[in-house]
């Protein structure tokens, strides 16, 4: 059995097939995809301008892109395709779940905007995995994620190498492993002032709660001045980045020619389809100590980033042996234990046939 999302029983299924490779849970034999290059570029089809195949002849730089032509004419500054209006901050937490993380985008498109207005892009058609298409024309775009996370890229970053002009990043801190970091302006905020302002909008069911105001939901400029005190200055250098590139028109096109991908097992899916054949062959040992060690190699050899594994899981401590053991010795653990045994042999004789 495979789980492809959030779960919460690693005994119930063989391996998770996942989007990030931070919040992973112990004990679970986890292979990593990228959700931008895995789900949304497939919606497009096989083939067209635009389909999967030539998407990886553009990104590779072999296929000249449509729109990033040098003579292409890039008559407005930065656009963002987002669902609220960016400068009213307490929407976006209205009926939605995001973390505080997402405060970066919005407050990023207010200080870029002291500069030079930037746009909300809005009636974009087709659905988020076609909205390059309203970015055409634009010589900047913000394509930030919801939430900075190891290893969760969505369609945003993949979106935004397909628009007219240079890509505005946030969100997986290695971004770097996927995608060609010379060819977007990368905005890196401190890790430890995104789980300080965390702990001031924790996790928890909704409506969630706000602790540094005195009211539970306070209002659009009490929560832009408490987050700009945090994030203006961590992002201040990533919109001195895009005014040099914006001033330069070298530069500019120096990081408009460069090619978005440089490893093109991220586009093929030989990225993830490489931890799912490794993950197969694996599925036969139940010795929880060899997969503790197949784990630990995946991570000591940095294959978490070409495509297969994530963190490593602590290994089982002798009392969760114990409790494990315990909890398998009862009817209904044994029978499900029977069923992925009866699965694991039949895909084993399935691949030897």
């Amino acid at each position: 059995e495979v789980f492809w999302r959030r779960l919460y029983k690693c005994a119930d299924v063989d391996f998770v097939i996942y989007r990030e490779i931070e919040t992973l849970l112990p004990d679970c034999l986890t292979i990593h995809y990228i959700q931008g290059a895995s789900t949304a570029l497939l919606k497009r089809g096989e083939w067209g301008d635009f389909g999967y195949k030539n998407t990886t002849n553009i990104f590779d730089g072999s296929v000249p892109h449509p729109h990033k032509s040098l003579t292409n004419k890039r008559t407005k500054f930065c656009s963002i395709i987002i669902g609220k209006d960016p400068t009213q901050l307490m929407d976006s937490f209205q009926n939605s779940n995001y973390d505080i993380d997402v405060l970066v985008r919005l407050l990023f498109f207010s200080q870029l905007s002291e500069y030079k207005p930037c746009e909300r892009v809005t009636g974009c058609p087709g659905n988020p995995d076609t909205t390059f298409l309203c970015m055409v024309g634009y010589k900047f775009h913000i394509n930030m994620e919801n939430t900075q996370i190891d290893g969760y890229v969505t369609e945003k970053l993949f979106n935004g190498a397909l628009g007219s002009g240079v890509p505005i990043y946030f969100g997986a801190p290695d971004v770097g492993k996927y995608a060609n970091d010379n060819s977007f302006v990368h905005c890196i905020v401190n890790r430890s002032v995104i789980e300080e302002m965390r702990t001031y909008y924790p996790r928890g069911p909704k409506p969630r709660q706000f602790l540094f105001s005195n009211s539970s939901k306070p209002t659009n400029d009490e929560l832009r001045a408490w987050a700009d005190g945090y994030l203006r200055p961590e992002l201040e250098p990533c919109v001195q980045r895009v005014i040099e590139l914006d001033r330069d028109e070298e530069q500019y096109l120096k990081m408009l020619r460069e090619p978005f991908v440089v490893n093109n097992e991220v586009m093929s899916g030989e990225y993830s389809g490489r931890g799912v054949s490794l993950a197969l062959d694996f599925l036969g040992n139940n010795d929880t100590e060899k997969q503790f060690g197949m784990q630990q190699y995946l991570h000591e050899h940095d294959i978490g980033s070409s495509g297969v594994g994530a963190k490593p899981p602590k290994p089982p401590k002798p009392q969760k042996r114990r409790e494990k053991k315990k909890r398998k010795e009862k009817g209904e653990e044994r029978v499900r234990g029977q069923k992925r045994k009866k699965k694991r042999k039949e895909k084993i004789e399935e691949r030897e046939g």
